[in-house]
């Protein structure tokens, strides 16, 4: 082997350590449903999506719901705090969820 050859080979042997092969694709592991934060947007949620929210149950969900039909739609987050059962205290669980 000559001395242009050897470096060839050297080269390829040392870049061939950065890559790995896998047959299967890496994937993110998500171990708890709070892993995953969804964005709930108040004026378009039904029912379903409402009730994934901490604090809020069926009749909640209904009454955010009835808000929206009777007085529009929500101009901003803290509007939530107009419907009956509603408190801050849930409003600050559920924040980082909320959208318009």
């Amino acid at each position: 082997m000559n001395k242009l050859s050897k470096l060839v080979f050297a080269s390829i042997l040392s870049c061939s350590t950065f890559f790995v092969y896998s047959e299967q694709p890496i994937k993110p592991v998500v171990t708890d449903k709070s892993d995953v934060i969804s964005i709930i947007y108040l004026n378009k949620a039904n029912e379903q999506s409402l009730i994934s929210l901490i604090g809020i149950g069926r009749n909640k969900a209904a009454a955010i719901i009835e808000y929206r039909k009777a007085n529009g739609n929500f101009t901003a987050v803290d509007q939530l705090l107009n419907v009956k059962g509603i408190g801050k205290n849930i409003l600050n669980k559920n924040i980082h969820r909320l959208k318009i």
